[in-house]
């Protein structure tokens, strides 16, 4: 009988011991999901930060291919009215040297 109880004294130690060890382990298990939890919010603020950012950036990139849009549009403007002035200088020597021509 004596060795019927240390038998179970024994595996109730053991069980106890087992016991301990699992809540040892879901305690370590909570501390890593906390921290997990932790990084997990730090991540998405920097990533709130970086898309606030990355807004801020799209505006300026738009602000500044618009500006520059504008830019090529008076350029082709200004070329354009630029050819066309030499094209009539042109036609106007063209006119003189055939008057000319004409004279001799």
């Amino acid at each position: 009988m004596e060795d019927i109880l240390k038998t179970i004294l024994t595996k109730l130690d053991s069980l106890e011991n087992g016991q301990a060890e699992i809540r040892k382990d879901q305690s370590e298990f909570r501390a890593e999901l906390s921290e997990m939890r932790k990084d997990q919010s730090e991540f998405r603020a920097e990533q709130t930060e970086m898309r606030k950012d990355q807004s801020e950036m799209r505006k300026e990139i738009a602000f500044y291919y618009g500006s520059l849009m504008r830019k090529v549009d008076e350029t082709k403007i200004e070329l354009s009215s630029e050819i066309k002035r030499i094209v009539k200088v042109q036609q106007e020597h063209q006119n003189v040297l055939e008057f000319l021509n004409e004279k001799q």
